[in-house]
C-alpha cells in the first residue's frame, strides 16, 4: 500500500463542517504491485533494486467546495501516476530470541520517483484541465521483518518513508506539493 503526503492550495476553496479538508481529499492510499531483485551478501546485507507503478485517482462531486468568485459548484477529477526505481541497502540481523526463521532489518535507500498530475474541473461556466510531471531522486528509510518458510522461501514485510519535498511546478493546480511517499510493502522472496 502506497500513501502520499500532500500540500494543497486552499485559497479559493471553502470548507464545509461536513467535508475534509484539500490535503485530506488528496492525500491517497493505493495498493501497487512491486518487483523486487537482490542479492544477500554474507548474511548480514541485502542489496535491493525495486520497481512499483500504479495511479490514484479521486472524484469529487461535493456542493461544500465552492469558488469564493462566483459561487458555483467544482466537479474534480484528479489522477497521479506514478512510478518508482529504488536501490535499498538492508542490513539484517537473525532474531533467534524470538523465533528461529525470524529476520529483522533496516532500509536505508533512494528512490527515482516519476509522478504525472492530472486536474479536471467542471463548473457551470468551464471545464479547465491542469497537469504537472515531476522527476526526482530522493533518500528513503525503513524498517522490515521477514520469516523463512523453507531454505529458499521467505514471507515479508516493510515499511519504508521517502522523503520527497517536492513542489508540482504548476501554480494553477490544487495539488501544490509531495510532501513525502510512504509505502508498505508484504510479499514473498524467493532465494536462489
Amino acid at each position: 500500500m502506497q500513501q502520499l503526503d500532500v500540500t494543497t492550495d486552499t485559497l479559493y476553496i471553502v470548507n464545509s463542517p461536513k467535508t475534509k479538508s484539500m490535503d485530506s481529499y488528496y492525500r491517497t492510499k493505493s495498493i501497487n504491485p512491486a518487483v523486487f531483485l537482490g542479492i544477500d551478501i554474507a548474511n548480514i546485507l541485502k542489496i535491493e533494486t525495486s520497481y512499483s507503478a500504479g495511479s490514484h485517482r479521486k472524484k469529487n462531486h461535493d456542493p461544500a467546495y465552492y469558488y469564493y468568485s462566483v459561487g458555483d459548484v467544482l466537479l474534480t477529477d484528479n489522477n497521479i501516476r506514478h512510478e518508482t526505481i529504488s536501490l535499498d541497502f538492508k542490513p539484517y540481523m537473525h532474531l533467534k530470541s524470538i523465533d528461529e526463521n525470524l529476520f529483522g532489518f533496516i532500509i536505508l535507500g533512494a528512490s527515482y520517483n516519476k509522478i504525472k498530475i492530472d486536474e479536471k474541473e467542471d463548473t457551470i461556466f468551464y471545464t479547465s484541465k491542469k497537469s504537472a510531471s515531476i522527476y526526482k531522486i530522493s533518500p528513503a528509510i525503513g524498517i522490515g521483518a521477514e520469516y523463512l518458510v523453507s531454505p529458499h522461501l521467505s514471507l515479508r514485510t516493510q515499511l519504508k518513508y521517502t522523503y520527497f519535498q517536492q513542489k508540482t511546478g504548476n501554480p494553477d493546480l490544487y495539488l501544490k506539493k509531495i510532501n513525502n511517499i510512504t509505502n508498505l510493502n508484504f510479499g514473498a522472496a524467493y532465494y536462489f
